[in-house]
C-alpha cells in the first residue's frame, strides 16, 4: 500500500500514520505525549494531543473497501477504495468543525472506470475535481463540496496498479449523519457503491472518537 504522504501538495491534506498493522478486533495502544491508537473494524484510528498548543488531531487509515461499483445501470469488480479522515481542533473546543475525508482508488488499468478527470494540477488555492459527489445516509442526500483531486498515477512504473485520489472537506455534523447510519451510499456522477457493515462500523468508530469532547 503506497504512503498517502504523497497528497502532502494538496490543502487540507490527509496524513497517512504508518503505526503497525490494523486488526479486525478493538484494540488500544496508549502513546506518549497524549497520543493514542485503537483499531477497530479493520481500521486505524489514532488520536494525537498537543498540551502545548491546545490542538488535537484524529486519524483515521487502513479502511479499505472492495464493492461491487454500479455504474450506469451495470455492475462492476475488481475496483478497491481506501478511505482515510482527518479531524483537526482544539483541545479546549471540541469536537471539530470539520472531517477531511480521502478516497483512493485503486484500478489494474487505464481503461477501467475511474474519477472524473480533475479540471487542472492540485494547488493550495483551487479545488481542482469535477467530481460531483454524494453520500445517501439512510435515505438523505448530502452532497459534498467540490474537493482537491490527485488523477490517475503510480509511484513506480513497474507497479501493477493505477491509482486517483479524491479529496474533500466534510461539515462535522454531516459526517456523523453518515457515521451512524445503518445504510450508506457514495454516489460520484453515474457510478456509486454501498458501503459494507464493517466499513460502517468503521466510521461509526471514528464518530464516537472525534465527537467525544470530554
Amino acid at each position: 500500500m503506497r504512503n498517502l504522504t504523497i497528497l502532502s501538495t494538496v490543502a487540507l491534506l490527509w496524513l497517512a500514520c504508518a503505526l503497525g498493522c490494523s486488526a479486525n478486533n478493538t484494540r488500544k495502544t496508549n502513546l506518549p505525549h497524549g497520543n493514542n491508537v485503537e483499531y477497530k473494524h479493520g481500521s486505524k484510528i489514532l488520536t494525537q494531543r498537543f498540551y502545548d498548543r491546545d490542538e488535537i488531531h484524529y486519524y483515521q487509515s487502513e479502511l479499505v473497501a472492495r464493492p461491487e461499483l454500479s455504474v450506469n445501470g451495470k455492475t462492476i469488480k475488481g475496483h478497491s477504495f481506501d478511505i482515510g479522515s482527518e479531524a483537526d481542533g482544539k483541545i479546549s473546543a471540541r469536537p471539530p468543525k470539520t472531517v477531511t475525508f480521502t478516497l483512493m482508488h485503486d484500478i489494474a488499468s487505464k481503461s477501467s472506470w475511474h474519477f472524473p478527470a480533475p479540471g487542472h494540477q492540485p494547488d493550495i488555492h483551487t479545488r481542482n475535481s469535477t467530481a460531483h459527489v454524494a453520500f445517501i445516509a439512510d435515505g438523505q442526500r448530502y452532497e459534498i463540496q467540490k474537493g482537491f483531486q490527485i488523477e490517475l498515477t503510480k509511484d513506480d512504473p513497474h507497479d501493477k496498479t493505477f491509482y486517483e485520489t479524491f479529496i474533500s472537506e466534510i461539515p462535522m455534523g454531516v459526517f456523523m449523519k453518515i457515521a451512524n447510519a445503518k445504510q450508506v451510499q457514495l454516489q460520484m456522477d453515474a457510478a456509486s457503491f454501498t458501503l459494507d457493515a464493517e466499513t460502517l462500523a468503521a466510521l461509526h468508530d471514528y464518530g464516537v472518537i472525534i465527537s467525544d469532547t470530554e
